[in-house]
């Protein structure tokens, strides 16, 4: 039997490609014969016997839309003459045209498009409507794709209950959350002076893309305004082209807050860091945070983030509005204050992650697989 594994990238990155290559990696190790449709694979998953890689264009340069929507064409085209040796067809949002056995959910984009936070409504500018038309499109086009599939693997609770708001069948719905690398992320000396980061200060850590506000760098720069001996480190691409700097520059604080562009050892700056701020508006699911959690950081989220449940039992603090830096502060403040609650907080962080390593998230697809699979053979007899 051969499962097909539709999606954009299976690298050992960061985000949904890394999700892509551990599900894949997994799979492979349990014996599943694989074939992979993308446009890229990580060399290492190539040299495996029972993986064959359909590679598909994906024209960044004309913009992410038109490169998904050309994508899924010629995902589907392929698929005309391979579908019937495939056992099983796993996608991942909108990435074909044809009817998927699985697809798994990682961003919805019509609750985005609902979402009071969306950049439309920060930004009411041509940008937030460039935005808006983006968010519509994917939205229209996934919604076709998640009907199409027999079932839904929702990353969180939040997915799943994103799902159900459209009219979706609950029973189409599973939920199988992201894991993490438990070795890669963990708690353990680093050198700050070597990673370019300020020693001997109180330092917060902020991990993700800021041309948009959606993860929102903002509400942790007014945070940190509010207490003074703390600073940020910020590992985001671009930051040179974005509002950020200048708007570090207008509240004062340009020399607590260190950006440091695009990073590849994001696990040695979690090890050096004291805490995490993620407050982001709108987030699925939110690998990064799981990365935190598993580095033992104490945790700073809102109710807008998929997993922000585990920050709970974590010891961290989930914001009920994402823009309430006040109240971002004050929780900060309350944490450091007590020596007893942080080695606590930093404890439960490591605990609560350690439940999600990347083995759980594929023995969770394996199982799904098999019964689905069963049931496919039984349509098949009757």
């Amino acid at each position: 039997m051969r499962i097909a594994l539709l999606s954009q990238s299976f690298n050992k990155g960061m985000g949904q490609a890394r999700v892509n290559y551990e599900l894949c990696r997994g799979l492979l190790s349990e014996g599943f014969q694989l074939e992979v449709f993308s446009s890229s694979v990580a060399a290492e998953l190539l040299t495996a016997k029972n993986l064959e890689w359909v590679k598909l264009p994906w024209p960044r340069k004309a913009g992410n839309f038109i490169a998904n929507f050309c994508f899924a064409i010629f995902a589907s085209l392929k698929l005309q003459n391979r579908r019937r040796d495939i056992s099983l067809l796993h996608g991942n949002g909108f990435v074909s045209f044809c009817r998927m056995d699985l697809n798994t959910v990682h961003f919805v984009h019509s609750s985005w498009l609902n979402s009071p936070f969306h950049t439309l409504k920060v930004q009411p500018n041509c940008f937030g409507l460039y935005h808006w038309i983006y968010t519509w499109l994917n939205a229209k086009l996934e919604l076709i794709s998640f009907r199409n599939s027999k079932v839904l693997v929702a990353v969180s609770e939040l997915v799943k209950e994103e799902l159900l708001s459209l009219g979706l069948n609950s029973e189409r719905i599973k939920v199988i959350p992201n894991g993490v690398d438990l070795s890669e992320y963990k708690p353990g000396p680093a050198n700050r002076k070597e990673l370019g980061l300020p020693e001997s200060v109180r330092l917060a850590l902020f991990v993700g893309e800021i041309k948009t506000p959606r993860k929102n760098l903002e509400t942790c720069f007014r945070a940190i305004k509010q207490i003074p001996d703390f600073h940020l480190a910020v590992a985001a691409a671009d930051f040179k082209s974005s509002i950020y700097p200048e708007l570090a520059k207008d509240l004062g604080i340009e020399s607590r807050v260190h950006f440091l562009g695009y990073r590849n050892d994001i696990a040695d700056l979690m090890r050096s860091s004291d805490c995490f701020l993620f407050p982001s508006r709108y987030e699925s699911s939110g690998l990064v945070l799981l990365e935190a959690l598993a580095s033992g950081l104490p945790v700073f989220t809102a109710k807008t983030v998929g997993v922000s449940d585990l920050v709970d039992k974590a010891g961290g603090c989930i914001l009920e509005n994402p823009d309430d830096y006040e109240t971002l502060a004050q929780a900060v403040i309350d944490l450091f204050d007590s020596n007893k609650n942080l080695s606590r907080a930093k404890l439960f962080a490591r605990q609560v992650a350690e439940a999600y390593g990347w083995e759980n998230m594929v023995e969770s697809y394996c199982k799904l697989y098999k019964e689905q699979l069963a049931q496919i053979k039984h349509e098949q007899s009757v």
